[in-house]
């Protein structure tokens, strides 16, 4: 989360309106942050569809073939002692 909007959310709470450029700021952050996660799950859909769509056809090569396109292309794997996990 962003600091903007911690910090707006910090105010709601307390009760403390926040100041009309925080709110401004904050809110295009989030339409940002929503617009990134938007464009990711439509990313998503479309790699499960072609998932699926090789699965009903029976065509494990093709899903193979699909699973293989998106690990070289979203998956990073990082080696022991590098950073706390092993996939990215």
């Amino acid at each position: 989360m962003s600091d903007i909007l911690k910090k707006v959310m910090d105010q709601l709470e307390a009760c403390i309106a926040p100041s009309y450029d925080d709110l401004e700021e904050a809110l295009a952050v989030a339409l940002q942050e929503r617009n990134a996660f938007e464009s990711m799950t439509r990313d998503m859909a479309d790699w499960m569809q072609k998932c699926v769509v090789a699965h009903l056809k029976n065509d494990a090569s093709g899903v193979k073939s699909v699973l293989d396109e998106f690990i070289a292309k979203h998956v990073k794997v990082v080696q022991a002692g590098e950073q706390s996990g092993s996939m990215h």
